[in-house]
């Protein structure tokens, strides 16, 4: 069976003075003035199987920055790896605050982004993540933000798909065992029950799990006609292999938008495996091709995922504090203001 990798549309969104040192024989000084330098978190993956999601982040948010700075504001960008886990997020949190970063974009992803929330709550310091859609964080705090569709629409997205268009009636799930994938995993749950499907077992997996049979043996034991697997990339790769292993490599697999990474594709090349995964639909209109043009000239290639949503990050941020200067609680009022922002991600 041809291995099918498909995006499925699930909503389209929409410093400092420079003071010169006078000379030690006269008794002026002079004065220069520039920009006012402002500091902007970033926290994503650097490292590891998925810091194609770090590395595009930072792109986009680089070419904000570019954009947005001007003879009065430069933006610098400090980044730290919180390696998308809840442990390493807070460490990378507590150096930028530390760095003295205005405010945060990230973290980007869920189980890290929900772990700093509280601390961003706390010190009133904005949180505006490109990535991260775990549902709970809608109502993670009044410093929290995103700039991407939660996956209580993906989740949704997805059981639609599987029970109205694929036309199955009975789903087994087996999802990442993090913030991320038991989000999608709830979603998916209630809205394919409420459509009339079974959900014939739910099965987690660890990140980075390298042996998944067990989890498969039940799936194939319980009589599902597909699969829907919430992962990541890696996990995924093992995933398919090993239902190949164990005859089950004619089950349709659904997951969900980690998977949009052509690492995944490339390492999926001779799967038998088909897997179907949503993202949110592609924008095409002139911000797109703008930001496109823009990362085609300064790296040499085109927008990864999560590149529009984090450029529509950089720029929402950096025009408030333009807009209303360098304090918490006003670039959080100007977020909550905005109103017909079109971006790059839609």
């Amino acid at each position: 069976m041809k291995k099918i990798l498909l995006s499925i549309a699930t909503i389209v969104l929409a410093g400092a003075f420079l003071t010169g040192c006078s000379e030690t024989t006269t008794t002026e000084t002079e004065t220069t003035e520039g920009p006012e330098v402002v500091k902007i978190g970033l926290s994503g993956p650097l490292v590891g199987d998925i810091s194609w999601l770090g590395e595009a982040i930072t792109n986009g948010v680089q070419l904000a920055a570019n954009e947005e700075s001007n003879e009065d504001w430069t933006f610098e960008l400090v980044v730290e790896d919180d390696q998308c886990d809840p442990k390493q997020a807070v460490n990378a949190y507590n150096k930028l605050k530390g760095d003295g970063v205005v405010s945060i974009i990230g973290p980007a992803c869920s189980a890290a982004m929900l772990a700093v929330a509280p601390l961003g709550e706390r010190d009133e310091l904005v949180l505006l993540t490109p990535g991260a859609t775990n549902p709970d964080i809608s109502q993670a705090g009044d410093f929290v933000f995103r700039v991407i569709p939660s996956d209580s629409v993906a989740g949704v997205v997805a059981a639609n798909f599987m029970f109205n268009d694929l036309g199955y009636t009975k789903v087994a799930i087996n999802g990442k065992n993090d913030a991320w994938g038991q989000g999608l995993t709830e979603v998916f749950k209630n809205s394919f029950e409420e459509l009339g499907g079974e959900i014939t077992t739910v099965e987690q997996h660890d990140t980075n799990a390298t042996d998944l049979k067990t989890q498969l043996s039940k799936i194939q034991n319980s009589e599902a006609e597909a699969m829907y697997a919430p992962t990541f990339g890696p996990e995924m790769t093992v995933m398919a292999k090993q239902m190949e292993e164990l005859g089950m490599a004619d089950m349709q697999v659904v997951s969900g938008d980690a998977l949009n990474d052509t690492a995944v594709a490339e390492a999926l090349t001779n799967s038998q495996v088909s897997i179907i995964f949503t993202y949110p639909a592609a924008n095409e209109d002139q911000f797109a091709q703008k930001l496109k043009d823009m990362h085609m000239e300064v790296y040499g290639k085109e927008p990864h995922a999560f590149t529009g949503e984090s450029y529509d990050s950089g720029k929402l941020l950096m025009q408030a504090i333009k807009a209303v200067g360098t304090d918490t609680s006003a670039i959080r009022d100007y977020l909550y203001a905005v109103e017909g922002y079109a971006g790059a991600s839609g």
